[in-house]
């Protein structure tokens, strides 16, 4: 990144980086946890085309589209598909 485009941080502060629409650390990860978790689900259920897409699998989308900030975190769906694929901490 170019301190001439954003301006050095420490002068600055990261706060016009959160303007300009650019995720936190921490939401790049969640994003990455949610991409690879939803790469790695079966597309159909039971893995059988003829069955159609697998609800696990959407829930994933859902997920994905909390942690991009497409999705409040306290929506039903997405508050739904965390009960039923996380693990309780």
């Amino acid at each position: 990144m170019s301190w001439e485009a954003w301006g050095d941080p420490e002068d600055d502060g990261w706060e016009h980086f959160a303007d300009a629409g650019c995720w936190s650390a921490d939401e790049v990860d969640e994003v990455t946890a949610a991409i690879k978790a939803l790469t790695a689900e079966p597309v159909y259920e039971n893995a059988l085309k003829a069955n159609g897409i697998s609800v696990r699998f959407l829930m994933r989308i859902t997920l994905l589209e909390a942690a991009a900030n497409l999705r409040t975190h306290d929506d039903p769906l997405v508050v739904e598909a965390r009960e039923t694929l996380e693990p309780p901490k």
